[in-house]
């Protein structure tokens, strides 16, 4: 990741997330940086739906495979009362959300 991808991923979700018909934004990243881009993503996102970034630890050929539990976790809902989900990173059945 560096500054040009940041900056192409954040405006396209922004436009994501501008369209009334999508509820929220998944994409899925290595784990690297993963914690920068959503803090990023966290600053520059301007919407009270979701982003949710993903990630697996090992690979879907593993006996323990994290893709697909990962994938299932349900993390990206909205808060109660209207509050911002904002930016989300589920990993390893863990939902890490920004600190209020």
């Amino acid at each position: 990741m560096n500054d040009e991808v940041w900056l192409k991923l954040a405006k396209r979700v922004n436009e994501l997330v501008a369209m009334p018909d999508v509820a929220g934004v998944v994409i899925t990243h290595g784990t690297d940086t993963i914690e920068e881009t959503a803090y990023f993503l966290n600053l520059v996102v301007k919407s009270k739906k979701p982003v949710v970034l993903t990630a697996s630890m090992r690979p879907s050929t593993a006996l323990s495979a994290t893709a697909r539990s990962t994938s299932s976790t349900r993390g990206g809902r909205r808060q109660p009362g209207g509050g911002r989900a904002g930016v989300l990173v589920v990993i390893n059945d863990w939902i890490h959300a920004r600190r209020r």
